[in-house]
């Protein structure tokens, strides 16, 4: 019967495919008598792709069923603008011509693909759910791309497939999940993406997708991935299932590209559980940059390396394999990149023959869980691994070790506090720092508080400058100043100095080529905080405050800051000379007594700079000048070119 339909439809629209709408209906009963009205999925694609190239939307009710072989599987070919058109397929509605409803169709129930889509194809998926296929639910190639708009994807042998230089977009309101084994799936249970110029962006969730490597998603060969504000990657803890046997969450292998671009709403990698990299597992040429990412409640069980947060290995020491690390907009005020308890047995952070960085990331209540006696470190190094560190804090933790390194690590401005081991055999204490065996473990302009020193024997070194410490056993003579930091609520997650503590104006700058001078707050440092003396205790003439955070209560008489505000429904941009703020992204700036700043403003294409309030010297139609000799703020007014004010007067 189907096929004689078909035949019939064909048949039709060679007669009349002119008189065509864009917009088609599927659906069976009274309702749905015209012509643009047809009994199954595969006639409206038929009937659409005679439209010429006019784009077409496909408009699903639930009076049809979609599951079988026959009616739950579709290749789409050649749907683009020099084709049949753009094609959009859109369920929830009830009958033909009816609003939509909340009432999704199920699409699959084959033998292959629901949705095979390829040859440029351009095809936007909303409001369905796409169901047990024996296949991928969907497979993009050929350069198509793909949009999912509350569209659910699960229980099938796999999720997706992307390849071929095609484009995936996973919609806030879409869910992949459920898909995937341990045993069948080698490759990506949710998301499996390979290709040059292929690519994904996900703003949605993908849970509980399983496979051999990267349970959720697996990224390699030229794909570059996109995780969004918001997006989540969440793995199947709470069933106590395992999600792969390497990187639960997400793997990165050679020549894929890893960017979770958390902003106002981090990126969440969670719940994951493996035996090698529990969130976030990269290999050799693969990378991962993090923004504003919080990695939380993963568990890795192997016991030598595990990585329950990350594992990277063999992409070498030359260029950052893995960045982690906060960016402006957060609504934390520190929480922005964290690491949050995460069960460990080999680690938390694994680096074996990579480099990674990480800046402005707070690890807290990670938990150690291997059998006692087994003395790993949180973050484990190894095999000519480089570790570059900074403005972090380490926060209730259960580890022997803080850090095991066999390789290169260098940390500044972190804060360590309140982190404890608890073990059978030999009782309860405050964590070693390091275990340093062989390699260079250097530490500079840090707090260590509720630590002891370490382990170095055989080759390993340890060296450092002006570390406030409580405990001196092991530190090498000259690393460190005796002394108590104050803290404002260390039981309530938040290790920043008070103003009166030890470590405040304590150092000078550190020795890292690669290190920055803006804190966990994304504060400019250093900042001279007026109540205490400079480096006193610590380095002479210090400005820095040792530790993650820098102190901005009562700036001293050295130093101010300068502040811009963009006032206004315009638009553009504030620049100073001397080079520093750069408004936009950078509105403050550190500047010495009596420096004389220039601040220029420059409006963008469709706005007009107004003019300035609270500048001291206006200068022409865009320039404001300012000695500083106090802490200031500056406000530039932009608004859009054709606005019309009160008076009637633009």
């Amino acid at each position: 019967m189907q096929y004689i339909k078909l035949i019939c439809s064909l048949v039709g629209l060679l007669i009349g495919f002119q008189s065509l709408a864009a917009i088609h209906y599927v659906g069976e009963g009274s309702q749905c008598n015209g012509t643009n009205h047809h009994d199954s999925l595969g006639i409206a694609l038929l009937s659409a792709a005679f439209n010429g190239s006019e784009n077409d939307e496909i408009r699903l009710t639930n009076t049809v069923a979609y599951l079988g072989n026959g009616d739950g599987s579709y290749t789409l070919t050649g749907w683009n603008s020099s084709g049949a058109g753009n094609l959009t397929i859109k369920g929830g509605y009830a009958n033909c011509g009816d609003p939509r409803n909340d009432v999704n169709p199920v699409i699959g129930n084959t033998n292959s693909a629901v949705f095979d889509i390829k040859g440029d194809s351009v095809v936007t998926l909303i409001n369905i759910s796409i169901f047990g296929s024996a296949s991928r639910g969907i497979i993009i190639s050929e350069n198509s791309d793909v949009f999912l708009e509350e569209v659910d994807v699960s229980s099938n042998v796999a999720g997706i497939r992307v390849l071929g230089g095609s484009y995936l977009e996973v919609g806030a309101s879409t869910v992949v999940h459920n898909n995937g084994d341990l045993s069948g799936i080698s490759k990506g249970g949710g998301i499996w993406c390979y290709g040059n110029n292929s690519e994904v962006r996900i703003e949605g969730l993908l849970a509980a997708n399983k496979a051999q490597s990267g349970g959720n998603m697996y990224i390699e060969d030229g794909c570059f991935a996109v995780l969004e504000g918001g997006s989540q990657i969440k793995g199947s803890r709470e069933l106590a299932q395992m999600d792969a046997e390497s990187g639960g969450g997400i793997m990165v292998h050679d020549g894929g590209e890893l960017l979770a671009n958390g902003g106002a709403n981090r990126v969440i990698i969670s719940d994951h559980w493996a035996n090698f990299g529990g969130g976030l597992y990269v290999w050799g040429s693969g990378r991962a940059t993090l923004f504003n990412t919080y990695i939380a409640r993963n568990r890795a069980f192997d016991q030598i390396s595990g990585g329950s947060g990350i594992y990277a290995i063999n992409g070498g020491s030359s260029a950052a394999q893995v960045i982690m690390d906060r960016v402006a907009s957060c609504p934390f005020l520190i929480s922005c990149s964290e690491f949050e308890q995460n069960q460990f047995e080999g680690s938390v952070v694994y680096i074996n023959n990579s480099k990674v960085k990480i800046s402005r990331t707070i690890f807290e209540q990670n938990e150690y869980i291997a059998p006692d006696g087994a003395f790993r470190g949180m973050i484990d190094t190894q095999n000519g691994a480089v570790l570059e560190m900074s403005y972090s804090n380490m926060i209730s933790n259960e580890a022997y070790f803080l850090l095991v390194n066999y390789a290169q690590v260098e940390m500044s401005h972190i804060t360590a506090v309140n982190n404890s081991y608890n073990d059978s055999n030999i009782g309860s204490g405050d964590s070693f720092v390091w275990y340093t065996p062989l390699g260079n473990t250097r530490i500079e302009n840090s707090i260590w508080q509720d630590t002891q020193g370490g382990d170095t024997r055989g080759a390993g070194q340890v060296s450092g400058k002006c570390n406030l410490i409580d405990d001196s056993s092991d530190w090498p003579i000259g690393s460190y100043t005796l002394g108590a930091a104050i803290f404002n609520n260390v039981a309530g997650g938040d290790a920043r100095q008070q103003a009166s503590s030890d470590g405040v104006d304590m150092c000078q700058q550190d020795t890292f080529a690669w290190s920055t001078d803006r804190d966990i707050e994304y504060q400019v440092s250093p900042v001279n905080e007026n109540t205490n003396p400079q480096g006193n205790p610590g380095e002479a003439g210090g400005l820095y405050d040792a530790g993650f955070d820098e102190v901005y209560d009562n700036i001293g008489p050295d130093e101010f800051l300068l502040t811009v505000q963009r006032e206004g429904s315009g638009e553009g941009f504030v620049i100073s000379d001397p080079l520093g703020i750069s408004c936009g992204t950078n509105c403050t700036e550190v500047v010495f007594n009596g420096t004389l700043m220039t601040l220029t403003a420059t409006p963008f294409t469709g706005s007009d700079f107004i003019g300035w309030r609270g500048c001291p010297l206006v200068n022409g139609s865009n320039q404001c000048l300012i000695s500083v000799t106090e802490s200031v703020t500056t406000y530039a007014e932009f608004q859009p070119d054709d606005l019309i004010f009160s008076d009637g007067f633009e």
